[in-house]
């Protein structure tokens, strides 16, 4: 229904923004991504590329800093099992390049790191995706994408349980050298979160 949404960013939450257009503002459900490229216009005109998704209960508008990733967004939710939020988190842990990565390479363990994606799903992603996502230009492939996922995963679980916020940790986590063990990931995470 809508191609983008252009307006005033009002406000922006963990996974959603809100945007001023002319009077009416636009509740619009984001990836991490998004919110990091957005964090620093507030109050000020941003353009979201969106697509409203229709259910019994709620009419809810999902939108992205680029074309690419409201495009990987639709094919993600096209595989049955994987609704908006599963794709939402998937594509908060992941840049756009690095999860054409993953699905190229099959690492369906790296890509069940995303909060509330399991082993099946991922697999069944990367088996209905393979094929359907954007070829990544060399430049922009990540050369590692997740090195060590289930250290990665271990990481993650274990810095929210000593209590910070799963899209925080994810956020840092996507910056730092993850080669090494759980022990370095966490350390290496930790000197972030220590100075946010």
């Amino acid at each position: 229904m809508f191609y983008y949404i252009k307006g005033k960013l009002e406000l922006l939450m963990d996974n959603f923004a809100a945007v001023d257009c002319g009077g009416v503002c636009f509740k619009i459900y984001t990836s991490l991504s998004t919110k990091n490229q957005f964090a620093i216009k507030l109050n000020e005109e941003v353009l979201f590329y969106t697509t409203l998704i229709i259910r019994e209960d709620a009419q809810d508008i999902y939108g992205f800093s680029t074309e690419e990733e409201l495009e990987i967004f639709k094919k993600l939710i096209s595989v049955s099992g994987v609704g908006p939020k599963g794709a939402i988190s998937i594509l908060s842990y992941f840049s756009t390049a690095s999860l054409c990565d993953v699905i190229a390479s099959g690492d369906s363990r790296a890509l069940s790191c995303a909060q509330g994606i399991g082993l099946k799903t991922a697999q069944k992603i990367i088996i209905e995706l393979k094929d359907k996502l954007p070829n990544v230009s060399v430049g922009e492939r990540t050369s590692v994408s997740i090195p060590n996922s289930s250290m990665v995963s271990d990481a993650v679980n274990t810095l929210v349980a000593l209590g910070y916020q799963r899209s925080l940790v994810l956020k840092v986590i996507e910056k730092i050298d993850k080669s090494g063990d759980t022990a370095e990931i966490i350390t290496n995470a930790l000197k972030i979160l220590a100075k946010q």
